[in-house]
């Protein structure tokens, strides 16, 4: 950004829209000018297939632990990414 400050910032400071767009801006001409693909947000939706049998184990686990197949999903991919990243 041209003020030094990055667009998080602005946000937690109370910053105007108008700064926060111009921060976005910012943020995209830099990544142009560097040839760098700026970063975009995860959706947090996944889909993906698994064989029936893995599919059966994780919904026993999943109940087993009082939670649903998507909240037992998410953490143990959040626990497996965090040991690899």
């Amino acid at each position: 950004m041209k003020n030094g400050n990055s667009p998080f910032e602005w946000i937690q400071k109370g910053g105007t829209s108008e700064a926060f767009h111009e921060a976005v801006e910012d943020y995209l001409e830099t990544c142009q000018s560097i040839g760098k693909d700026p970063q975009k947000p995860y959706s947090g939706k996944m889909m993906f297939r698994v064989a029936s049998e893995v599919h059966a184990r994780a919904a026993l686990a999943a109940e087993l632990s009082g939670t649903s197949l998507n909240q037992w999903a998410e953490k143990v991919l959040d626990e497996a990414s965090r040991q690899t990243v």
